[in-house]
């Protein structure tokens, strides 16, 4: 049975628009079913999902992100890096092109990912 490990949500926190977007909140949940990754940001991000095979790799490029600004991609890397999850066994990110933030996540299966944009709520 093969499970989704990771469902990546990115969340509008307004619907203001940005030259270069940031990733104001990111938030991280393991559990044994699948691993779940949020994304906030004031505007709407635009992103290219794909997997690897050999090793199993999950690639998420997030397009026009300010890569100035990325604390908060750094603390759910440290905490997905210092194991446990049943899904990812670490996670590397770093600019792929101008403008192309890429999150590497090295796997430990093969995965069926997920990964959507959902309107600001409240």
């Amino acid at each position: 049975m093969t499970r989704i490990l990771l469902c990546l949500t990115l969340v509008l926190t307004s619907l203001s628009s940005l030259a270069d977007n940031t990733l104001s909140a990111v938030r991280y949940w393991p559990s044994l079913d699948y691993s779940r990754l949020t994304f906030e940001s004031p505007a709407r991000i635009t992103f290219k999902l794909f997997t690897l095979d050999s090793p199993p790799r999950l690639v998420l490029d997030l397009e026009d992100i300010d890569t100035n600004q990325l604390s908060a991609l750094k603390t759910a890397s440290d905490n997905i890096n210092h194991g446990g999850d049943p899904w990812i066994s670490k996670l590397r990110y770093g600019i792929n092109r101008p403008g192309v933030l890429r999150l590497v996540f090295d796997l430990r299966d093969t995965v069926r990912p997920s990964a959507f944009n959902v309107k600001p709520v409240g």
